[in-house]
C-alpha cells in the first residue's frame, strides 16, 4: 500500500496547491472554502481503497449537469457579458476536479485527474501573476511531479487490487526490503528535477532577448496590430484592429470613509493619467508640456505625503477629517508607468518606502517616477473644495495654466471639428455668438447626448485609410469606435469652443469581492473619459459609464 498511499497523497496535495493558486489569481476565496472540504474527503476515503463508494451513475449525472451548466453558462455569458468566459470555464475545471475526485482510482481516471489540476495551474498563470500566485505555483510544481512519478508505479501496482478496491493479501502488504531506500531514491529524483527545471526556466528568463520571434510569430506572440489592453498614458488614434480582452487584474484597491470601511454603489473612476493636448501630425493625446514641466517641476509633492508617515496595515494613516473623505488602500501588482490610480481628489499619499511623489495641483494625477513592479501606497481623497490644503499656494500655477490654455486647443479652435460642434449646438438649439460665453455644462451635456445617440460602441479598433484626421473621421464617416474614440471626439468639441477638457485614463470598475472587501481592477476595466471645466468645478463627461455628467467637485 505504500506506493498507492504515497501518490494518493501528493495528488491530494497537488490539487489542493492547483485550487489554491487558481483561486488567488481569480480572488474566489469563497468558492475555495467550500471546494477543499470536499477535497479532503476524497482523500480520506481513498486512502486504503481504490473503489468508490459513490455510484458510477451518480458521478456521470454530475458531469453531465456541470457540462450542461457551463454550456449555457457560455451562451449567456457571451449575450449579457463576454468578459467572464474566462471565470465560466475556470469554475468548470474546478467542478470537474471535485466531481472526478470521487471516481474510482483507476489509471485512466486518475490520469484525467492529473491533467485537469494541470491546467487549473495554467489557468492561474493565464489569469495573474501575483506574489501569492507564484508562491502556490512553485509548491503545485514537485508536488505535480511526485504525483505523476508515483503515478507510474501506482499504474503498475494497480492490478493487484482486487474487486472489492483493496489490496490482494500478500500482493502489497508486505513491502520489499529495498522499498524504503526507493522511495527515497525517488524523492532525491523529484528534488533534483525540480531544481534542474527552475534553473532552467530562470535561465531562460534571463537571457532570452525580449521580445524575440515576434516579427515570424507575431500573430501568436502579441495581439493584433493597433490592439490595446490595460492602462495607457498616451492615447494613439492610429492602427487596426480588436482590442483585446484580458481578464488579469492589476490593481485591488479598499475604501474607507470617516467612520471605516465602505462599499460605493456606483462605478468607481480611478483616475490615471490626464491628457490635455492633442498632436494632430502624431494623431495621440499627451500630458502638455505646461502640466509636464512646469507643474512638476515645482515640487508640488508638497501636497502629498513625503512617505515618512507611520504605515499603517489595517486602517487609513491619514487619521481623523471634519471633510468627507474617502481613504483608498492601493495595491498595484505590476505598475510599469509612472502613474499611481485613486479616486478624485488626492491631497494626501502614504507608502511603506521614503520616495517623492508628484501630486499636480492642476490636473490631479500621482506621479512617482521611481519603482516599478508590485506597489502598495495609502491615498486620501477629497471631493469638495473646502479646506483642501495647498490650493491658495498654487493659485499662480492655476491661474497661468488657465490663461495659456487657449494654446492647447488651437488645433480645433478654427477647422471642421469646430464647424462640425457649431452645426451639433445648432441641432440642439443653441447659437454661438463671437464673444459671447457659452454655458459650459449646457454644452457639455449636448455634447454628451449626441454622441450617446448618434454613435455605436466597437470593440473594432479602425482608422482612415487616406490622411484624414482621425477625430474628425469618427464624428463624420465611422461614427462606431471605443472609448478613446469618444472621449476624443468630447475633448476636441470642447475644446473648439474654448471650453477647458481633457481626457483621462484609468479604470473604470464595479466589481466588488465580498470576500476580500475591495474593488478588483482588471486590464480589461481600463477606460478613457473627459473632464470638462464647469463654473470652477470638473463633471465627468463618460459616454460608456453608468452616468453621463457627474460633477466631481
Amino acid at each position: 500500500m505504500m506506493h498507492y498511499r504515497r501518490y494518493h497523497q501528493w495528488s491530494t496535495l497537488a490539487v489542493i496547491l492547483a485550487l489554491c493558486a487558481e483561486a488567488s489569481a481569480n480572488y474566489a476565496g469563497a468558492r475555495l472554502v467550500i471546494v477543499i472540504p470536499f477535497i479532503l474527503g476524497a482523500w480520506w476515503v481513498f486512502r486504503d481503497r481504490v473503489v468508490s463508494p459513490v455510484p458510477r451513475w451518480l458521478i456521470n449525472i454530475l458531469l453531465f449537469i456541470a457540462t450542461g451548466y457551463v454550456f449555457f453558462s457560455i451562451a449567456r455569458t457571451l449575450q449579457i457579458d463576454p468578459e467572464r468566459t474566462v471565470t465560466v470555464l475556470a469554475n468548470y475545471l474546478v467542478a470537474l476536479i471535485v466531481i472526478k475526485s470521487f471516481e474510482s482510482r483507476t489509471p485512466r481516471d486518475q490520469a484525467q485527474l492529473l491533467i485537469l489540476t494541470g491546467m487549473l495551474a495554467i489557468a492561474a498563470v493565464l489569469s495573474s501573476i501575483t506574489l501569492i500566485v507564484a508562491i502556490f505555483l512553485f509548491a503545485f510544481a514537485p508536488a505535480l511531479l511526485m504525483a505523476i512519478m508515483h503515478f507510474q508505479i501506482f499504474t503498475v501496482l494497480h492490478r493487484s487490487f482486487g474487486p472489492a478496491g483493496k489490496p490482494q493479501p500478500g500482493i502489497l502488504d508486505a513491502e520489499p526490503a529495498s522499498g524504503r531506500r526507493r522511495l527515497h531514491d525517488l524523492g532525491r529524483l523529484s528534488a533534483v528535477c525540480s531544481i534542474v527545471i527552475a534553473l532552467l526556466g530562470t535561465g531562460v528568463f534571463l537571457i532570452m532577448p525580449r521580445g524575440i520571434g515576434e516579427t515570424d510569430f507575431g500573430a501568436l506572440a502579441r495581439a493584433r496590430a493597433g490592439s490595446t489592453v490595460g492602462f495607457s498614458d498616451v492615447i494613439r488614434l492610429t492602427g487596426d484592429g480588436i482590442i483585446s480582452d484580458s481578464p488579469s487584474i492589476v490593481a485591488e484597491v479598499e475604501i474607507f470613509g470617516r467612520d471605516g470601511r465602505i462599499t460605493l454603489q456606483t462605478q468607481q473612476y480611478f483616475r490615471g493619467a490626464v491628457l490635455d493636448q492633442y498632436d494632430p501630425g502624431a494623431r495621440r493625446w499627451q500630458r502638455s508640456r505646461i502640466l509636464s514641466t512646469e507643474i512638476d517641476d515645482r515640487q508640488t509633492s508638497r501636497l502629498a505625503n513625503d512617505g515618512r508617515m507611520r504605515w499603517q496595515e489595517d486602517r487609513p494613516p491619514f487619521g481623523r477629517s471634519a471633510r468627507a473623505v474617502l481613504d483608498q488602500r492601493v495595491r498595484l501588482f505590476n505598475k510599469t508607468t509612472a502613474h499611481l490610480f485613486a479616486l478624485w481628489r488626492p491631497t494626501n499619499i502614504a507608502y511603506r518606502e521614503s520616495d517623492v511623489v508628484y501630486l499636480s495641483p492642476v490636473d490631479w494625477t500621482l506621479i512617482r517616477p521611481s519603482r516599478s513592479g508590485f506597489v502598495e501606497y495609502w491615498v486620501r481623497s477629497v471631493p469638495s473644495d473646502e479646506g483642501l490644503p495647498g490650493i491658495d499656494d498654487d493659485s499662480e500655477i492655476l491661474s497661468r495654466y488657465r490663461a495659456r490654455h487657449r494654446i492647447l486647443s488651437r488645433e480645433f479652435r478654427d477647422g471642421p471639428i469646430r464647424d462640425h460642434a457649431v452645426g451639433v449646438l445648432r441641432e440642439y438649439g443653441v447659437e454661438v455668438t463671437p464673444g459671447d460665453p457659452l454655458p459650459a455644462s449646457r454644452v457639455a451635456g449636448i455634447f454628451e447626448r449626441y454622441l450617446r445617440e448618434n454613435f455605436s460602441y466597437s470593440l473594432e479598433l479602425q482608422s482612415p485609410t487616406d490622411d484624414s484626421d482621425p477625430i474628425l473621421w469618427f464624428l463624420t464617416e465611422r461614427r462606431e469606435g471605443h472609448c478613446e474614440h469618444f472621449a476624443s471626439a468630447m475633448a476636441a468639441m470642447c475644446q473648439s469652443l474654448d471650453i477647458p477638457a481633457r481626457i483621462v485614463t484609468g479604470f473604470l470598475t464595479s466589481e466588488f469581492d465580498q470576500v476580500r472587501q475591495a474593488y478588483i481592477i482588471r486590464q480589461r476595466h481600463a477606460h478613457a473619459w473627459v473632464e470638462v471645466e464647469v463654473l470652477e468645478s470638473v463633471a465627468v463627461i463618460d459616454e460608456d459609464g453608468e452616468e453621463s455628467i457627474r460633477e466631481v467637485l
